[in-house]
């Protein structure tokens, strides 16, 4: 009991030195609570962002650029095709679980209204074809663009005669068809005056039905959209375009589906997606938005990091200049309880306690105060700057050109998590807080038993006499 009152005694007549230790844990304490909370709360939220992150990639014509780039004369066709040497990488890809290709053609049938229109305005009108072809070739709704069902048959490219055609229900209704039966395919469009035969003979492989959820220009069109398989696609572009096969006519959009969502750069790679090849080409992902993320919080994390390093260091230094110039006016006080037979280990342990008591009140203070009133404060201030630079990066990367009624925007390579630091839990708190306490513990255990060691380690008589 005496040990501890001459512990708090010293606590007390040394106002000056106790003042100064504990203002100086107080500011350190508070500001390490605080960028110790603030970085786990920014690491939960990459953690959570890694979580959500898809492992789909999607590679389109930038109809945007290619706009651009025709305006100012600076077009090329031969860059940007999304062409079969393309799907074929993609296909050898080991990073590919799997993927699906859109590309579209008009045409008409045997049950298409072929009178000419606008002939008021253009000789001999314009002939509109009434039905749309389009590549399906995968049941995935993450990959596919339409979400269908397949009532009847099935999507077949067992036969090179004719060419397989899913109809929807409704269009088999319409005109009385059914699997089996024949459809005459005419891929001609433009001007009646100028038009050439492009024909062929279809069967109808399968019969479909859209899925209510798919967005309304899609279903307003479900009766006149057929499907078809890739290579039938392909081969109609050749017979539309013959050698002079322009931008358009290509594959207009690829999806891919990759094992694991953090190769996403390292396949790009490999399909070159940097070259000069493929100017007017987007590749996208929801790894560009994490990317980004996780840059701005390593930013974040940096500067707490070396504000954390300072503030230990910091410590380390004025606590230990503190307590050297601290015990040095402290020499007689020790000398004489040595001979008084105090043992030197309870010494040691005075000047420690003294120390240690008042970082333990001060860290106390700092904790409530971080964890109320400044850990919050500080989130909010980062969760502006995060919003706000996220904000950016959508409006960069957003549309710069209007969008038609009937645009559907492909929203399945965006993150959907909410990039916000939370408040930290009280648990949590406690944990983190506690590894500062005992970092600041540590110093002060150096910063006064190794001075005091230096002192004690003398004899009573030698620390009396000393006048230094």
């Amino acid at each position: 009991m005496k040990f501890l009152n001459r512990i708090f005694k010293s606590i007390v007549s040394l106002k000056k030195r106790t003042a100064i230790i504990g203002g100086l844990f107080l500011v350190i304490s508070t500001f390490l609570i605080t960028a110790r909370l603030t970085q786990n709360e920014l690491q939960k939220v990459l953690s959570n962002v890694q979580k959500d992150l898809n492992s789909l990639v999607t590679i389109e014509l930038d109809y945007e650029k290619l706009l651009q780039s025709m305006y100012s004369g600076g077009l090329q066709a031969d860059k940007d095709v999304l062409n079969k040497e393309l799907i074929e990488k993609i296909e050898h890809s080991s990073y590919v679980k799997d993927f699906s290709v859109s590309a579209a053609t008009q045409l008409f049938t045997q049950y298409s209204d072929r009178t000419p229109k606008h002939k008021d305005k253009v000789p001999g009108g314009i002939i509109e074809p009434s039905n749309e072809i389009e590549i399906y070739d995968s049941n995935d709704p993450e990959l596919a663009k339409y979400q269908l069902e397949i009532i009847e048959g099935e999507l077949s490219d067992d036969t090179k005669e004719a060419y397989p055609i899913l109809v929807s229900k409704k269009y088999a209704e319409k005109n009385n068809l059914s699997v089996g039966d024949s459809l005459n395919l005419d891929f001609n469009s433009g001007f009646e005056e100028e038009k050439e035969t492009l024909k062929k003979d279809g069967i109808i492989t399968g019969i479909y039905e859209l899925a209510t959820n798919n967005p309304r220009p899609y279903k307003e069109n479900e009766e006149h959209l057929f499907f078809s398989t890739r290579s039938v696609l392909k081969e109609v572009k050749e017979l539309q375009f013959g050698d002079n096969t322009p931008l358009m006519a290509g594959f207009d959009k690829v999806k891919v589906s990759l094992n694991d969502p953090m190769d996403t750069q390292k396949f790009l790679n490999e399909l070159d997606a940097n070259n000069n090849k493929y100017q007017q080409v987007a590749f996208k992902s929801s790894y560009d938005q994490y990317k980004t993320i996780q840059s701005m919080i390593a930013d974040f994390s940096s500067i707490l990091n070396f504000i954390q390093l300072f503030l230990i260091l910091f410590a380390l230094i004025v606590i230990g200049l503190i307590m050297l110039l601290s015990l040095r006016e402290r020499k007689y006080e020790v000398g004489l309880l040595l001979s008084l037979g105090e043992t030197k280990y309870k010494i040691v342990m005075q000047m420690f306690l003294e120390v240690f008591i008042v970082l333990v009140v001060s860290f106390g203070i700092s904790f409530a105060l971080s964890t109320a009133v400044i850990a919050p404060q500080a989130s909010e201030i980062i969760n502006e700057q995060m919003q706000s630079s996220m904000k950016e990066l959508s409006e960069e990367n957003g549309p710069s050109m209007p969008r038609g009624e009937n645009y559907v925007e492909d929203e399945s390579t965006k993150l959907k998590t909410d990039v916000s630091v939370t408040r930290t839990s009280f648990k949590n708190s406690v944990v983190a807080s506690s590894i500062l306490f005992l970092l600041l513990a540590g110093i002060t255990c150096i910063t006064t038993i190794l001075p005091s060691l230096k002192i004690v380690k003398k004899s009573p008589k030698e620390i009396l006499s000393n006048n230094e």
